[in-house]
């Protein structure tokens, strides 16, 4: 295929393919770069980060997993570690939700102990899993006008009151790198909890409310 010069206001370095652009240079002289182009390397900056957030939002998933894990062992109280690891490893992650609500009812150490065990679960379940499921899942798009997290998703909806309604195969949401900072650290503040949680079934479990407080305090909730 023949490759074309590009037009005067288009960089050397950059290479034409037919009528289209096929890549803009991402090393080297970048000032005759428009000032789109320039914005557009900017965002691919901002993606790198962002791909490096989300590596460490699966560690801190990962560890949340294993601290659930550590609160139905303590539960449970096994006598015998390899049985523990046995039932754990063959339970999906979601059924662990619900089998720890349960166990945690049957062998609560008091009603404020289950009533912050039911927040925590119900948080875990509801809340950070589909938002890390998201950040994780959904495609990323990048340009001029920043990062985008695409849903794939079918529904149908109306732009607004008056106008025709309208079918749609995705859903885009514009996010940030403080978007995924801001889940890590509830990531990691949820798994102290589940740590002073566990702390309160052993000998050394009076101070856990004192420590949920002071590292991890739970929000106000209402009668349930």
């Amino acid at each position: 295929m023949k490759t074309k010069r590009p037009p005067k206001h288009i960089p050397p370095s950059v290479k034409m393919f037919g009528d289209g652009i096929a890549g803009i240079p991402m090393f080297g002289d970048k000032s005759l770069l428009t000032a789109e182009q320039q914005e557009y390397l900017k965002n691919l900056e901002t993606m790198q980060k962002c791909a490096t957030l989300i590596g460490n939002l699966c560690f801190a998933w990962s560890a949340l997993e294993l601290g659930l894990d550590k609160l139905i062992r303590g539960v449970m109280a096994f006598p015998n570690e390899d049985a523990a690891e046995t039932l754990l490893a063959n339970i999906d992650a979601r059924d662990k939700i619900r089998i720890t609500l349960g166990l945690g009812f049957l062998r609560k150490p008091s009603e404020e102990w289950f009533e912050i065990l039911k927040w925590c679960l119900d948080q875990i379940d509801s809340d950070l899993r589909n938002r890390r499921n998201r950040f994780v899942h959904d495609h990323w798009h990048v340009s001029s006008k920043g990062i985008t997290r695409i849903a794939r998703r079918t529904g149908f909806r109306k732009p607004q009151a008056r106008m025709a309604t309208e079918y749609y195969t995705e859903i885009a949401q514009p996010t940030s790198e403080k978007d995924i900072q801001s889940l890590i650290e509830d990531v990691q503040k949820m798994l102290f909890r589940l740590e002073f949680l566990w702390l309160a079934g052993t000998p050394r479990g009076a101070g856990w409310k004192k420590l949920l407080d002071e590292h991890a305090p739970v929000p106000p909730r209402g009668p349930t």
